[in-house]
């Protein structure tokens, strides 16, 4: 069985994510497109995980238990705790960078941001496409 705690750990790491870049991008100029579509990503990976979590906490089905112990399942896992910290540990920077500067700037360039919403959209896909296989 997967463990519980990192599943709603990251659930909570991505809540308090989605708050802070939605107060921070409210701030920045020219970020409105770029927020909104990495919010709108974050959203649907914390409900996704929510779900997830739901699962595991009620299957009492074996097939579930040994897909959330899988390899694969907690290197998805793994992959999701790092990118969330990278973008948490991104805009943490950019608030320090920008308080100095006293200037609010998107704390992603194009580039990056689309990056960071591709690698989230992957891995939504990833744990939903687990889910749905297992519920089939």
């Amino acid at each position: 069985m997967a463990d519980p705690i990192s599943i709603i750990s990251l659930v909570g790491q991505i809540a308090d994510l989605i708050q802070r870049a939605y107060n921070y991008g409210k701030a920045v100029h020219d970020a409105q497109s770029d927020m909104r579509k990495l919010y709108t990503e974050l959203l649907g990976l914390k409900g996704v995980l929510e779900q997830l979590y739901k699962l595991d906490l009620a299957s009492a089905d074996p097939h579930i238990a040994d897909c959330v112990r899988s390899t694969e399942f907690r290197n998805a896992l793994s992959s999701t705790s790092q990118l969330v910290g990278r973008l948490i540990e991104n805009l943490d920077k950019k608030q320090m960078s920008s308080h100095r500067v006293n200037a609010f700037l998107w704390p992603w360039v194009k580039d990056d941001v689309k990056a960071d919403i591709q690698d989230i959209e992957r891995v939504k896909t990833w744990f939903i496409v687990m889910m749905m296989a297992e519920n089939s």
